[in-house]
């Protein structure tokens, strides 16, 4: 042998193709799709199909009209079709699943170059796209079907879910095993982990990610004094930290950038949970820590055997890239100068009757020359009662409860509720609303707040708006507070 052969890495070989390792991922996510046929019935194995087929079409089609190498065979088509399924709900419009598998693969695959060359996860970015575009379809969620009594019976997912005096919705039981409202493939925790453990065992993916990010969920769960195990068989956690934050093209190569990326992903997560408007934040977390990967690689990186000393040196000396960190200052200003214009603009309106809050009150009672008050306490703070903001009354008894309820976004309806002399609803004024677009917005028309006029109890009927049942829920329940707390309070807020 009198030559040196010298190539790129890898240097260290496996007999695992590209389609056998597709084919394991396959297999790991039968459970879950056995389960959502359980669960869901054949509403979501026609999904499941459905989102398979027209995936491994576009990818097909693609190819052809590129002039590529066809690569349907590897399977890979395949895998993102059924992980796109599976984050869908079961009555979604199949057109709408077909679009998803379109932007899946034609947009965020195929138009970067194909498998290894897309920047973040095709089935995460479909289902981000089709919650934007098509809100209310995908957050239509039924029960499992062997509990309808109808043809489609309407659900929330237990993290939406109203909980009664602090106990759960859900018990763990029901969470374990997915009998519960939710997208397709993620309600059945059992089934999940049966196929991530399988991914684990094969080697086919590291335990770093899925630990670091379930781990860390829990952990800041514990610390903001929630209910742990909710929290982690709740929505899409595992769904998302077994199949989706693993893709090899779209998480970190290193192990130690692997717990680095499961970390951002449970810390974005558990934000998004407690503080967004969005009730689930597992695909905006992966998404984002997917663009953030190449520098998470790049500074985890493990030094190349026999490099030069002032090579080595040189690497740990290494920062960061002038764009991004150009980037990052102007935006670190923006955010300041934003900061000091908002404490020098800010002005504290609590206690005070605002032009908004005002409005209100002369669309509920007409324009009046009676001065409205707002209740206060005997230290001078607002008057206030479980869920009420404020209450506000006149001389003339017409009394108007301050409420904000979750709709579909926390903190989405922002109500003025008024209560007549004979403690019957007199009518409601919409302050503000940032429900969906077009859907959720539909419950500030007169036509459905009107039937609420004259009720005085929460023994009632009303007509609900198709595809807007969290905007609906939050005014009834904003209604309901205000009758119950007017009947339980009346001689205290009138002063009588």
């Amino acid at each position: 042998m009198d030559r040196l052969i010298v190539s790129p890495s890898p240097h260290q070989k496996s007999n695992m193709s590209t389609q056998g390792i597709m084919l394991c991922v396959l297999v790991s996510l039968l459970p879950a799709v056995v389960a959502s046929g359980i669960i869901f019935g054949l509403k979501a194995i026609l999904v499941i199909l459905t989102c398979v087929s027209s995936s491994l079409i576009f990818e097909y089609g693609c190819r052809l009209i590129m002039k590529k190498k066809q690569t349907i065979s590897d399977l890979s088509a395949a895998v993102t079709g059924v992980i796109l399924s599976l984050n869908l709900p079961a009555t979604i419009p199949l057109w709408q699943a077909i679009i998803g598998s379109f932007i899946a693969i034609v947009i965020v695959k195929q138009l970067f170059g194909g498998l290894g060359q897309n920047f973040a996860n095709p089935a995460i970015t479909a289902r981000i796209v089709l919650m934007l575009s098509f809100t209310s379809s995908m957050t239509t969620w039924v029960e499992p079907f062997f509990y309808k009594k109808n043809d489609i019976v309407s659900s929330a997912t237990p993290l939406v879910k109203e909980w009664v005096n602090g106990q759960s919705p859900f018990s763990y039981k029901e969470l374990f095993l997915g009998t519960t409202g939710g997208c397709i493939g993620e309600t059945c925790a059992l089934a999940l982990l049966i196929g991530g453990l399988y991914l684990i065992i094969r080697r086919i993916i590291s335990p770093a990610t899925p630990v670091a990010f379930i781990g860390s969920v829990a952990l800041l769960a514990w610390i903001s004094g929630g209910d742990v195990l909710y929290q982690l068989l709740s929505g899409g956690l595992i769904l998302g930290a077994f199949f989706m934050a693993t893709d090899y093209v779209t998480s970190p190569v290193t192990n130690k950038g692997r717990f680095i990326f499961g970390i951002g992903c449970g810390v974005i997560t558990f934000l998004i949970r407690q503080f967004g408007s969005y009730p689930e934040g597992v695909s905006f977390s992966i998404l984002l820590m997917n663009i953030l990967t190449p520098y998470i690689d790049r500074f985890t990186r493990t030094k190349p055997i026999g490099t030069k000393k002032q090579i080595a040196q040189n690497d740990k000396k290494m920062k960061l890239p002038k764009a991004p960190l150009v980037i990052m200052l102007i935006c670190g200003s923006i955010c300041g100068l934003l900061i000091a214009a908002y404490e020098a603009t800010y002005t504290d309106t609590t206690g005070l009757i605002t032009d908004s809050l005002q409005k209100g009150l002369n669309e509920i009672y007409g324009e009046s020359d009676t001065e409205y008050r707002m209740l206060k306490n005997e230290d001078g703070t607002v008057k206030t009662y479980d869920g009420v903001t404020s209450i506000i009354v006149n001389d003339n008894k017409q009394v108007a409860f301050e409420i904000i309820s979750d709709g579909y976004t926390k903190g989405g309806l922002h109500t003025l509720i008024g209560i007549d002399e004979n403690g019957k609803l007199k009518n409601i004024s919409i302050i503000s609303i940032s429900e969906t677009q077009g859907l959720g917005t539909k419950v500030k028309n007169r036509s459905f707040l009107d039937q609420f006029v004259g009720i005085d109890s929460d023994d009632y009927n009303v007509e609900g708006i198709t595809g807007a049942t969290y905007s609906v829920k939050g005014i009834k329940n904003a209604v309901n507070l205000a009758i119950n707390i007017y009947n339980e309070h009346k001689e205290e807020i009138l002063g009588e």
